[in-house]
């Protein structure tokens, strides 16, 4: 009998967006009432060149890093929501929000979460563009839509690992920095050479929490980072370390 092949897909409702992810789990913030989420999107504009006499041309331009948007219930006082809107009065530029487009509570590992990529773009970020709550009838809950600039590249991560009942991950800066797994897991979970490397830390304490990296090489217990002592020696480790890899653009 043969195989079905399914289509690959990812499944959208289970999207989530969390604020703040530079503190620990305990203090980050998440959007709620969301019910869509439409990723940022990429483009390149056209001109055209003309001439007296000649065909005329049209020619792709620079790309373009487009609109993010997001939208759903619109709940007054929510944490989240009243985040963004502060950002947005205050003009602020961000790179602590995290993206689920995929957020799958009974294992992390599924998770597909979209990042500025600081690694491969440091100057990557978020602004708030709009906080708009919609109109409300007799049948209805007050609806609302928020856009977002995201300005530079983005990295997807589909890879992730967790340090939880070791600690097995280690770090060490030099010429070049490596990150060792004494479970050997790095090749098993999917991590590549050119992927952007995010360290992840519930407890929002570790010397590495939120560096990022470009992986040079993977063996099954070493990733070899393409960066030069820009992660913290780190020789003890910590169970609440997840490092988190994928590739977007570049």
């Amino acid at each position: 009998m043969a195989l079905i092949e399914r289509p690959l897909y990812t499944v959208s409702s289970k999207a989530a967006i969390q604020l703040d992810i530079d503190q620990p789990l305990v203090d980050r913030i998440w959007i709620n009432g969301l019910n869509s989420l439409t990723p940022p999107t990429l483009d390149r504009g056209t001109f055209d060149v003309q001439e007296f006499g000649k065909v005329s041309l049209t020619v792709a331009g620079l790309p373009l890093f487009g609109m993010m948007s997001c939208g759903g219930n619109f709940i007054f006082g929510d944490a989240g929501q009243s985040n963004l809107a502060n950002k947005l009065v205050l003009q602020t530029e961000f790179t602590n929000m995290a993206v689920y487009l995929l957020r799958d509570l009974s294992d992390y590992t599924n998770d597909i979460i979209m990042l500025p990529d600081l690694a491969n773009d440091p100057e990557s970020k978020f602004q708030v563009k709009q906080v708009s709550p919609g109109a409300g009838n007799v049948n209805a809950v007050y609806p609302g839509t928020f856009e977002f600039t995201a300005e530079g590249l983005m990295v997807y991560t589909t890879v992730h690992l967790s340090d939880v009942g070791g600690p097995d991950i280690t770090f060490t800066a030099g010429t070049p920095d490596t990150i060792t797994d004494a479970s050997s897991r790095f090749v098993t979970s999917g991590f590549e050479s050119g992927m952007t490397l995010y360290i992840e830390d519930t407890a929002g304490t570790g010397t590495n929490f939120r560096k990022m990296g470009v992986i040079d090489t993977v063996a099954a217990g070493t990733l070899t980072m393409e960066e030069d002592n820009n992660l913290v020696t780190d020789a003890v480790g910590s169970a609440t370390y997840i490092l988190r890899a994928g590739k977007f653009g570049v």
